[in-house]
């Protein structure tokens, strides 16, 4: 009898320890899936805030060309090229902003490496038209 109840319990024993390597083995695939959804999730937003970097970039370059015009209309090639040269810093630094969150999605976006495959060689079209290398 002491014999049965030894190997019972080694049956029960390896039955749970197999329960408890698919529960890991779930819950791991769980937490990837969410890790997955919180990337893509994102993804969208810096593409949100990419969009919106880009339509201030246009007003700055509208808001520019009046500046520009009144300057010019008065011969004033002093006061047009510091309203340009200001305006142009401001831009630059949201073409970076732009840079890094693009940067950011190709990084959030990058996959596994798989053999045979030269990543350097791998270019990522955004939506916006722009590519990242």
């Amino acid at each position: 009898m002491g014999g049965s109840w030894s190997k019972a319990g080694s049956v029960e024993g390896a039955d749970e320890s197999k329960a408890k390597m698919i529960a890991r083995g779930a819950a791991k695939r769980l937490s990837d899936a969410g890790d997955k959804v919180g990337k893509a999730a994102k993804v969208q937003m810096l593409k949100a805030e990419i969009m919106l970097k880009e339509q201030s970039m246009r007003s700055m370059k509208q808001e520019l060309g009046l500046s520009i015009y009144i300057h010019l209309e008065k011969a004033d090639s002093e006061a047009y090229m510091a309203v340009f040269q200001e305006t142009k810093a401001k831009i630059d630094a949201v073409l970076a902003e732009i840079e890094a969150k693009r940067a950011e999605i190709v990084e959030l976006s990058a996959r596994k490496p798989v053999d045979g495959i030269d990543e350097d060689s791998i270019t990522v079209k955004m939506t916006d038209g722009g590519s990242v290398h």
